[in-house]
């Protein structure tokens, strides 16, 4: 029985501490002691969220209002590389045509399906799938060559002094599919300019 029970000790006297040269000579507080005598900071003036804790949702909650504003910029074309006449010229003439560019991320997509299940496949259906996705894609490259010439006419006929590189912004737009472009279309597929 004595195995398994404890006997109390008598309460033991604090252990004395020898100063040395280069030591704190002092024990080492309790946790919630060391806790409590940290100094306790406001993150941002007149903010009444206080310590680290109250730090990160204070940043996370400026960070958030940030993000929403510029989200909010950028759909109404506000954004430094969608402002002026001229980009808003270049997006509708992307807006109002049907692009084989559009697809491309579907490609991406065949074609890692394809390299993910080509070998279970029979070799024929493989060629043929491979064959026809690589046809695609330089259908699409011919579609987006029609497209950068189309741009090139309508911006040198409307605003002929402008200089300023735009057809990867031209890209970039027809490659993404129209319901995650940003700034939203304005015209849709088929409407004249």
């Amino acid at each position: 029985m004595a195995l398994l029970s404890r006997k109390k000790k008598a309460a033991e006297p604090a252990p004395s501490f020898e100063e040395k040269e280069g030591g704190k000579n002092r024990p080492t507080p309790k946790r919630k002691d060391a806790i409590a005598a940290r100094p306790v900071t406001p993150y941002m003036k007149g903010s009444k969220a206080k310590g680290a804790r109250g730090a990160r949702t204070a940043d996370r909650a400026a960070r958030s209002d940030t993000y929403a504003q510029r989200r909010q910029a950028a759909e109404r074309g506000e954004l430094p590389r969608d402002a002026g006449p001229e980009r808003a010229l270049v997006r509708d003439v992307v807006d109002s045509r049907r692009n084989m560019l559009g697809l491309m991320m579907f490609l991406a997509l065949g074609l890692f399906v394809e390299s993910l299940v080509g070998n279970a496949l029979p070799s024929a259906v493989s060629v043929v799938i491979t064959s026809g996705l690589f046809a695609f894609f330089l259908v699409a490259m011919l579609d987006a060559a029609v497209l950068m010439r189309l741009i090139r006419k309508h911006v040198r006929a409307k605003f002929p002094d402008y200089r300023k590189p735009y057809r990867f912004y031209a890209f970039q737009r027809a490659i993404s599919p129209r319901r995650l472009r940003i700034p939203k279309p304005r015209r849709h597929a088929g409407d004249p300019l």
